[in-house]
C-alpha cells in the first residue's frame, strides 16, 4: 500500500476531527451476573503426583498443614495422604472450595490446595473447615459439610491434598471451583453507585452497597429469606482468603462465595455484611438490610445473631483504618436498630453442631458484638482482627450513640392523651417460657429471658397491642389493632408492617390464642359479651362464636387455664380472674382472686410446663404467680416502660 507524505495526512486528518461529534459515553449499570461451578470428585492417592513431589514441594505441604494445626482437634495427619490428585488443568476459575458428605462418626480432615494460574503453580493453601449449615435451606440435615471458599483469582489448574486426622475418610469428597462471572460494571469501583435502600434507624445508616451491585443472580437463590424475632448480637469474621485483591476483583470474589453456596444447597450466601479491605461495605444475605434476617455464619450461634465479613486473611494481613472503621460502623448502626450495646455481655443457648465450642442446650456469655472464634473452634476472623476487637466495640457503640442511643432512655418521653398503656406477655425468645413487657403509646419494650431489651416504635399511640406467634416458629411477634383492622410484624424493630388485614370493628378488643391446638395462633374479638374467634391471623369469618359470658366491662384474659393444649378464655373483674376450659360456651371452671383492681392482668406460662398461671402488672413491677390460686407473689420482674 503506497503512503500518503506527512503533510497530506495532517491535512486530511483535521478536517475529520472538526467536524467528529462529541459523545460520551454512559457508565455501565449493575446487571445479574452468570457464574459457574465445576465439581470434581476427589479419591485415591496418585502415585506420579507423590513422587513426583520436589523436597520443596513437600516441605511447603508441610508449613500449609502446620499452619491449619491449630484450626485442628485431632492427632497430627499421616505422613501419606489420603487423597492426593494429579496436578488438574482446568476450565478457567476463581474460587475453590472442597465438600465431603457429612459422615456419621466424628471426622477431622485437613484439605490444602495449589491452583494454577498465568505465573504457573502456587504454593500450598489450607482451607478452614466452615463449620456451618444454611438453617434456610430447604433440608439443612443434609447439607455437606464444606471448607470456606478461597478466591484465587483467575486460574486454570488445581491440585488438592486431603489428610485425615481423627475418623475415616468421608464418602462425597470433591473440589468445586467456581467461574465467577465478569460484568463491566466490576471496573466502576467501591464509590460508585446507589447505597442499599435506608431506613430510620437509631444511628445513621453507611453507606452500603447493594447485592445488585456486586452482580447477584437473584434467579438462583433458593427460597425465600427466613427471619429471627430479634437481634441480639453480632459476630465479625474474616473469609479467610487473598489479601492482594483489587478493588475491580470485589464483586467477582463476593459472586464467587454466593455461587459456591448455593452449589452445596445453601438458599443464599451466609454473612449479612461483607467488607472489604478499602473498607467498602457490601449487601450480603437477601431480606432487607435492617431486618432480622437469619444468616449461615456461626456454627450452633446463628439464631438472633448477624454477622459482618471482612474480605481476605487476617491471621496473615494487618488491619487498617478503614476495615476497622467501616466493621464498627456496620455493628453500630445494625444493633442500634434493636437496642443492642455492643459493649455489653449477652447469653446465647448454642445450638451446637459444626465447630461450635459448645454443645446444644448449653448457655455462653459472650460480648454483644463478639469474634467468631469467641463461640468456634476457628481462627476466624484472624490474630490481626481480633487483637481490634475492643477498639471495634468502643467505635461501634460511639457510632451508635451519633444520633440516637443503644438502651432503653432512663425516663420514657411524656405520652400524649388517650395513649395506651398494657403489659405484655410473649416469648420472644423461642425458650417456651414467656416474658414480659411494656406497650406505651407506640413504644414498645421487651424483656428477654437473660433479662436484656429490645426497643423500639411501632404502631400509634392509642393503637391496642396484641402479641402471638404469626408464622409458627415457636418466637412471639407483634402488631397493633386499630378500629377493627390488624397490623402484624415478627421483627422487634422500628417500622411498617409486614402483614395487614381487617377483622372486627372499631370498639371490638382483640385477643389473640391457639383456640385448636399450642403454637398455632389465631386472633378474635371480643363484641360486647361474645367472643368471635378466628383460628388463622387472617381475614375471613369467624370461626366459632362464643354464647355470652361475663359483663362487658370485663378484661378479656386468654390461657391455656388446664394445660391441654389449647387456650381458652378468661375474665379480670377487679382482682377476681373468671377461667374457662372452653370457648363456645364458656364458663367459670376457675374462680380466683389473684390482685387488685388497680392492676392490670398479665397470664403466662412462666416456667415452659405448657400451663398458664396468673401475673398482674402495677406500676413498673410485674407480680407472677406458679399457679391458678391466689395468694403473694412468687416471683417478680421490674420492668419501665
Amino acid at each position: 500500500m503506497r503512503m500518503a507524505p506527512a503533510a497530506l495526512t495532517l491535512a486530511l486528518a483535521v478536517p475529520a476531527l472538526a467536524v467528529l461529534p462529541v459523545t460520551s459515553t454512559a457508565a455501565p449499570a449493575p446487571e445479574p451476573v452468570r457464574t459457574a461451578v465445576t465439581s470434581l470428585p476427589l479419591a485415591g492417592v496418585d502415585a506420579a503426583a507423590l513422587a513426583a513431589q520436589s523436597t520443596a514441594s513437600r516441605s511447603a505441604s508441610a508449613a500449609a498443614r502446620a499452619e491449619a494445626a491449630p484450626l485442628e482437634r485431632g492427632a497430627a495427619p499421616a505422613a501419606t495422604p489420603a487423597v492426593l490428585t494429579p496436578e488438574r488443568r482446568t476450565a478457567p476459575f476463581s474460587t475453590v472450595g472442597v465438600s465431603w458428605d457429612r459422615p456419621a462418626a466424628a471426622t477431622e480432615l485437613t484439605v490444602l490446595v495449589r491452583t494454577h494460574g498465568e505465573d504457573g503453580w502456587t504454593g500450598w493453601t489450607a482451607l478452614e473447615e466452615s463449620g456451618e449449615v444454611d438453617p434456610s435451606a430447604p433440608d439443612p440435615a443434609a447439607l455437606p459439610v464444606l471448607t470456606d471458599p478461597l478466591y484465587v483469582g483467575p486460574s486454570d489448574g488445581v491440585q488438592v491434598r486431603v489428610d485425615v486426622r481423627t475418623g475415616r475418610l468421608p464418602q462425597g469428597l470433591e473440589v468445586s471451583l467456581v467461574d465467577p462471572g465478569a460484568s463491566d460494571y466490576d471496573g466502576v469501583g467501591a464509590g460508585a453507585g446507589q447505597p442499599a435502600s435506608r431506613a430510620a434507624a437509631a444511628a445513621p445508616q453507611p453507606a452500603i452497597r447493594s447485592r445488585a451491585q456486586w452482580g447477584a443472580d437473584e434467579s438462583r437463590r433458593k427460597g425465600s429469606p427466613s427471619y429471627m424475632a430479634t437481634v441480639r448480637a453480632g459476630a465479625l469474621h474474616h473469609t479467610a482468603g487473598t489479601n492482594g485483591y483489587s478493588q475491580s476483583e470485589v464483586p467477582a470474589i463476593i459472586r464467587g462465595d454466593y455461587a459456591y453456596h448455593l452449589s452445596q444447597g445453601w438458599s443464599d450466601i451466609g454473612y449479612h455484611f461483607l467488607v472489604d479491605r478499602f473498607g467498602t461495605v457490601w449487601e450480603g444475605r437477601a431480606g432487607g438490610i435492617t431486618k432480622a434476617v437469619q444468616g449461615a455464619h456461626a456454627g450452633g450461634f446463628n439464631s438472633e445473631t448477624m454477622s459482618v465479613s471482612v474480605l481476605g486473611n487476617y491471621e496473615t494481613a494487618a488491619s487498617n483504618a478503614a476495615v476497622v472503621d467501616s466493621v464498627a460502623k456496620v455493628f453500630g448502626w445494625k444493633l442500634s436498630l434493636f437496642g443492642r450495646d455492643p459493649q455489653a455481655d449477652v447469653t446465647l443457648t448454642s445450638a451446637g453442631g459444626g465447630t461450635s465450642k459448645y454443645r446444644a442446650g448449653t448457655r455462653a456469655t459472650v460480648k454483644t458484638l463478639f469474634a467468631h472464634r469467641d463461640v468456634g473452634y476457628t481462627l476466624c476472623p484472624g490474630a490481626n482482627l481480633f487483637s481490634q476487637m475492643g477498639t471495634i466495640r468502643a467505635k461501634a457503640a460511639a457510632y451508635a450513640r451519633t444520633s440516637g442511643s443503644v438502651t432503653a432512655p432512663s425516663s420514657p418521653a411524656p405520652l400524649p392523651p388517650g395513649a395506651v398503656v398494657r403489659p405484655l406477655v410473649g416469648d420472644w425468645d423461642g425458650d417456651g417460657r414467656d416474658d414480659v413487657g411494656w406497650y406505651a403509646g407506640g413504644r414498645w419494650t421487651l424483656r428477654e429471658g437473660d433479662g436484656s431489651l429490645a426497643t423500639f416504635t411501632f404502631g400509634r399511640a392509642t393503637d391496642v397491642p396484641v402479641v402471638g406467634d404469626w408464622d409458627r416458629d415457636g418466637r412471639d411477634g407483634v402488631g397493633v389493632f386499630r378500629g377493627g383492622r390488624w397490623f402484624l410484624k415478627d421483627a422487634f424493630v422500628s417500622g411498617p408492617h409486614e402483614t395487614t388485614f381487617s377483622y372486627g370493628t372499631a370498639g371490638d378488643r382483640p385477643v389473640v390464642g391457639a383456640w385448636q391446638r399450642r403454637g398455632l395462633d389465631g386472633i378474635g374479638v371480643v363484641r360486647g359479651r361474645e367472643w368471635l374467634l378466628r383460628y388463622v391471623p387472617g381475614p375471613g369469618s369467624a370461626d366459632l362464636r362464643s354464647t355470652p359470658w361475663g359483663r362487658a366491662s370485663d378484661v378479656p384474659v386468654v390461657g391455656d387455664w388446664d394445660r391441654d393444649g389449647t387456650e381458652t378464655p378468661g375474665l379480670f373483674r377487679g382482682g377476681w380472674w373468671f377461667l374457662s376450659d372452653g370457648a363456645a360456651t364458656p364458663g367459670a371452671q376457675v374462680t380466683t382472686s389473684y390482685g387488685r383492681s388497680s392492676m392490670q392482668p398479665a397470664p403466662g406460662d412462666w416456667d415452659g410446663n405448657g400451663s398458664t398461671t396468673l401475673g398482674v402488672a402495677s406500676g413498673s413491677s410485674f407480680l407472677l404467680r406458679g399457679d391458678l390460686y391466689g395468694g403473694p407473689a412468687t416471683s417478680s420482674v421490674r420492668l419501665t416502660r
